[in-house]
């Protein structure tokens, strides 16, 4: 979209810079570098113009007049065009000057300035020269001493060095252009993965949370993505499958109630009916109503723990002493069943006494529904080494399948006795609990089997 970065921009343009700049650097080093090869051959070259001429001195007789050694040394120069040899006397008055040299005060300037190697320097004529003088000792009559200039003329270096700037810019403007194609064709290629995450992402609909992404296929880099991808579409697909089976179960739920009070109001309502009758039926009415406002506060409960709005007081809590308080409210039933309840140990913790004693008494009506006539109850207290206060409650009775232990927390989810048996509740004390006990930073967990079964809740000692 516009006004969006685009890595395969940045990419490019990084790729692009890196590069430009590599070849730049090497254009500026390699320049200098030139140069100064050519620096090294002129120095050969003075340095060979010097020995011949001592070589010309050398050679020449006593007895030779001044022209014969300007003819031998004219000779010596002629096949070298870019190379100016001029001769010193020991007074630095020119002796010998090299054909068409035009001697002007800054040949004599530079030859008297230092023995040493000099740097390039323009001539009267304009023409750039690099030079060295070298003291010559008397070499009989015919040389009594003095110093010979040598220099080279840099005008053909000139025009190479700048055919060679100008070619090696062009080089590195054109690798710039054609690295930068190259870098976004790489960047378009390497960021093809991406692009097949997205328009494989972009199929997945409710209709087919199921779907995963290839994590064989994906670079080394990419396969963090897609697996974390892949995990986040699992608890989606959990989340909506939960919510999908909640909006079921709940419709379920209310409709029993509305349904009852529905009927109820119609059939006293086809005939006159007596006092009594009316009283009868508006009482019936109050306790559907009654089981649809414990509803609706179990669910904005459950709401209020979901986005963690559900602040427990902390206070020091003795489970011992409020399981006994929840078990002789259900003593009455607790003896209607005939049911053996065993209650040992005692364990400390803090917290919210109202939710602790409410997510106590949901798993012991939870136990004493689900426990047949002259079955066992027993509920075992403890602290473990993990500073944790441990809250058991096990009872006898069927054995709860494995793929409905994972779900017995959920909302309105009742297993299969909500399918074969009219059972008591809304099917949302097990979730309470564990919201109450998650907001206590504790958790329970259930196990069934061998015909007993067992929930197990934990919170911190503090």
């Amino acid at each position: 979209m516009p006004g969006r970065p685009s890595i395969t921009l940045r990419l490019t343009l990084l790729f692009s810079l890196v590069s430009t700049g590599v070849l730049f650097a090497m254009g500026l080093l390699l320049t200098p570098l030139v140069e100064r090869h050519f620096a090294s051959l002129d120095g050969l070259r003075l340095d060979s113009a010097t020995q011949l001429v001592r070589h010309v001195l050398t050679t020449t007789s006593p007895n030779a007049s001044p022209r014969l050694l300007q003819d031998r040394l004219d000779e010596l120069m002629a096949g070298q065009r870019d190379v100016a040899v001029v001769l010193f006397s020991s007074q630095w008055q020119p002796v010998y000057v090299s054909p068409g040299i035009r001697l002007s005060a800054d040949w004599l300037a530079h030859a008297r300035a230092d023995t040493a190697r000099l740097p390039a320097w323009p001539d009267a004529d304009g023409r750039v020269w690099r030079g060295h003088a070298q003291p010559l000792p008397a070499q009989g009559r015919a040389w009594t001493g003095g110093t010979v200039f040598a220099a080279v003329d840099l005008g053909m270096h000139q025009h190479f060095m700048t055919s060679f700037r100008l070619a090696l810019w062009l080089v590195i403007g054109l690798a710039a252009v054609v690295s930068g194609l190259l870098g976004w064709w790489a960047t378009h290629r390497g960021l093809a993965p991406l692009s097949d995450i997205r328009k494989r992402t972009a199929q997945i609909t409710i209709n087919n949370l199921n779907d995963r992404l290839p994590e064989a296929a994906m670079p080394v880099e990419l396969a963090g993505v897609v697996t974390g991808l892949n995990v986040m579409l699992a608890r989606l697909e959990g989340s909506f499958k939960k919510l999908t089976d909640f909006s079921s179960d709940i419709a379920h739920e209310l409709r029993t109630p509305v349904n009852r009070l529905l009927t109820q109001n119609q059939v006293m309502l086809s005939k006159p009916r007596s006092a009594d009758d009316y009283q009868d039926v508006l009482a019936s009415n109050i306790e559907a109503l009654e089981q649809l406002s414990g509803m609706i506060s179990d669910m904005l409960f459950l709401a209020k723990a979901s986005n963690d709005l559900v602040v427990p007081k902390r206070e020091p809590i003795k489970l011992h002493e409020e399981t006994r308080h929840v078990l002789d409210f259900y003593e009455a039933l607790i003896e209607e069943a005939r049911i053996t309840v065993r209650l040992t140990g005692d364990a400390e913790t803090s917290g919210d006494r109202l939710m602790m004693r409410r997510a106590i008494g949901n798993l012991v009506s939870n136990a004493v529904r689900h426990t047949p006539p002259d079955g066992q109850i027993e509920i075992v207290l403890s602290r473990d080494a993990d500073r944790l206060a441990r809250f058991s409650i096990s009872n006898t009775g069927p054995t709860i399948e494995a793929r409905h232990l994972e779900r017995l927390f959920d909302r309105f989810y009742r297993g299969e006795l909500a399918k074969h048996e009219k059972t008591e509740g809304s099917g949302l004390g097990l979730a309470i609990t564990k919201s109450i006990l998650q907001a206590h930073r504790g958790g329970i967990q259930a196990a069934s089997g061998d015909g007993r079964t067992i929930f197990t809740f934990w919170l911190p000692v503090k």
